[in-house]
Parts: structure tokens; sequence; C-alpha cells
């Protein structure tokens, strides 16, 4: 185990990657192509899409399940090395050693170990045509545009043809030291947005259920060793972690998610946009924060 580093700056999040500053050696394994999120129609309907199983992970702590959709369109390399380490059983076991309350909850295997070495950052895709992004349609603080694909909250800017997924709650990306390319092992959880870190960190999947348990999750003090949890007290424990494909067929859950480019959720958005209640003496600004939307996401069973 490591020794505990005093970190001076939020985006040295990583007590793997800043020992890892020691060994700046990338894996050079060839990362793999980004593949689009299978479309396959859910249960529920047209409107609806089925998350592939190799895309699901199936995490197990003493207060729940949590479970993350990865996304292998937006941070290939990522995906592959948690698939990796999930099926090498490296999380097993292991603790969410840095949480910070309303800022994130940071777990992994926290020592170096030769056999994950770090991989090149993943913070932006060409955008291409963009026709299955849902735009929000309203200003955004961090990104010319903002919105929805397949379900994941994305920035776009089209003057660089390069779009990005957003550090909402329950964004999964993955912690590094200053230098980009020393991360590849330790994971966080975002619990509230942190949207300045957008296109600094990779992010490359999300909490689909069971965020009231990363909430749960025993905290550190902010102050203290940048929000490592000191001993005597210990992080809460990984029990486990699977991907659903791992499982036998008939025992997959079976998660589907709204399609995020229809008039339906858009309907959504204009809801939360449009607030008309009674209660609302002093009318609110017709505006929604990309964060603030929830896609709808289903246990549906077979």
């Amino acid at each position: 185990m490591l020794k505990h580093l005093v970190l001076t700056s939020a985006l040295c999040i990583s007590l793997t990657a800043c020992a890892q500053e020691a060994d700046k050696k990338l894996d050079v394994t060839p990362k793999p192509e980004p593949t689009p999120i299978s479309a396959e129609i859910g249960m529920k309907g047209e409107g609806w899409r089925k998350i592939s199983p190799e895309n699901l992970v199936l995490m197990d702590t003493k207060y729940g399940q949590i479970v993350i959709e990865l996304n292998p369109e937006f941070a290939p390399g990522h995906v592959k090395r948690f698939q990796d380490m999930v099926k090498a059983r490296a999380y097993n076991g292991q603790e969410f050693y840095r949480v910070i309350d309303g800022f994130v909850a940071q777990g992994g295997i926290n020592t170096i170990d030769k056999k994950w070495p770090p991989i090149e950052i993943e913070v932006e895709q060409p955008l291409g045509d963009g026709t299955n992004i849902q735009l929000l349609g309203n200003d955004d603080l961090f990104a010319p545009e903002v919105g929805f694909q397949n379900g994941f909250a994305v920035g776009l800017d089209r003057e660089i043809d390069k779009k990005w997924l957003l550090h909402c709650p329950g964004a999964l990306a993955m912690a590094r030291d200053s230098d980009p390319n020393t991360g590849g092992t330790d994971f966080y959880i975002v619990l509230d947005a942190q949207r300045y870190l957008d296109r600094n960190l990779t992010v490359f999947g999300r909490v689909i259920s069971g965020m009231q348990y990363v909430q749960k999750l025993q905290r550190g003090d902010k102050d203290i060793a940048s929000g490592v949890i000191q001993a005597p007290q210990k992080g809460d424990q990984i029990i486990s972690a699977k991907l659903a494909s791992e499982l036998e067929p008939n025992e997959q859950p079976n998660y589907e998610v709204m399609h995020t480019d229809t008039p339906a959720f858009m309907n959504k958005i204009n809801s939360k946009r449009v607030q008309s209640d009674p209660f609302f003496f002093n009318t609110p600004p017709q505006v929604v924060d990309v964060c603030d939307m929830d896609v709808p996401t289903e246990l549906v069973d077979f």
C-alpha cells in the first residue's frame, strides 16, 4: 500500500497516479476503436434501448448494488481497461478510500501494479453529424452546446468538431495526476456536478442505479490528505464487481434506457424548463441545467 500523499490540487485525485509519476511508461497496447452503444430495442418498446451486458457493471457494497453503464463510444481504451480489471477481480475487496462530500467517491487498487500501467487520456471524440444528440435548448456555462446522446450528458463544440461526456452526478471517470496520461486503475464517481473537470479527466460511464448507496459511503475530511480516509477508519469496501455478461443469460439483469433523441424525452426537458405551477408567484426563468435532467432507466423483467 502506498503512503498517502498530501495533494495540493483538486485535479491530482489519484494516489496511484501520483506514484506512477516515477514511471511514465504508457500501456502501448493498441487502443480499441470507439464503438457505438448498442441500439437494441428494449422490451419496453421502440422508445427504449437495452444496455449491452458487456457494458453493464454490477458493483456490490454493504449498502447495496451500484449498477454502472460503460460508454465505449467516448472512451474505448478506458472502458476496455475497466472491463479487464473487473474480469480480473482487481477491484474485489478494495475500498472507496477517498470520498469527499459534494465532490467525488474514489476507489480502486490504491497501489502501483505493473500489470495495469497508465493509459492515454480520452476526453473528446469527433462530433460527426451529431444527429442523435438531443440538444438541451438553452445556454450552458461550460460548453457551447450541451445535450444527451444515448442517455449520457454530453457537451459539444461544432467549431472544433468535438463532443465529450460531462461531470454530472453519477458520472464514472478515471483519476489521474497532473500529467494527463497518468490514470488507468483508480476511478471516481461524481457526487455532485463538477463541470469544471469536463475535458480534463476521462469520463467513461455513469451510475444508472444505486446512487443512493454511493451517497452512503464513508467520508474523508477534505482538509486532511485531500480527503483520503485516515486510519483507524477505513473506506467502505467494494465487495465485488462483475460484468453482467459474465453471468448466465437467464441471470443477467435487463436494464433499459429511454432514448434521448426523441420527442418524448424533449417533452421531459421542456416540462422541467417551464415551471407553470401556481405555486410559483415569481415565475422561474425557463432554463434547465443539463445535470438536473434524469434519464429514465428501468430494470425490466423478462
